[in-house]
């Protein structure tokens, strides 16, 4: 298989190339499943890691967020490492970790890092918000869009005291439901 340059990479994910993912999956998927199986995984885990990695990589190329220091196999990699390592975390497990691997890992910037645990607290906390009743989750997202609670009584045809009222009692039970899960403590440390 021909060795490709990131922006190849990068410019096929932003433009649905057959090819571009076809080449991805060739080059990163094999080493990742691998990797997951040696340090406490399954072979089903390993997919799970390297489609999380992909579903991540390809957010970021869309967005134009994805700049590269390092090879794009190599980020792909990190990426779904990271998200096996915080798997084995939540369950408690220890993983051994070759020097070579922790030397690649320490390729993947802080920030990238940081983007994807924003990433997945967001992911959890929109999961609790599909959890509350649909009248709690329009008032709740138009609230965190930075709409006025005056404005959000009348886009939902409530009067303000009720809206006020409504506001707190669904902070309260989404407050409630982020903490009765147990990933709320791996999450929000």
């Amino acid at each position: 298989m021909p060795d490709h340059t990131n922006e190849w990479y990068i410019s096929g994910l932003r433009n649905d190339e057959d090819e571009a993912l076809k080449a991805i999956i060739e080059k990163c998927r094999p080493s990742l499943i691998r990797w997951v199986t040696q340090n406490s995984g399954s072979p089903e885990d390993g997919e799970d890691a390297f489609m999380y990695a992909i579903e991540v990589v390809y957010r970021k190329a869309k967005s134009g967020e994805l700049q590269l220091s390092c090879a794009f196999s190599t980020y792909v990699f990190q990426v779904g490492k990271f998200w096996w390592l915080k798997q084995l975390r939540r369950k408690k497990q220890r993983v051994p970790v070759t020097g070579q691997e922790d030397e690649v890992f320490n390729t993947v910037d802080a920030e990238s890092r940081s983007w994807l645990e924003v990433a997945e607290r967001r992911r959890f906390l929109q999961e609790k918000l599909g959890l509350l009743g649909n009248s709690c989750q329009r008032l709740l997202q138009l609230f965190l869009q930075g709409i006025k609670l005056p404005e959000i009584a009348e886009r939902m045809n409530i009067q303000y005291g009720t809206a006020r009222k409504q506001k707190s009692r669904c902070i309260k039970k989404l407050r409630q439901l982020i903490r009765e899960d147990e990933r709320f403590f791996d999450l929000f440390e």
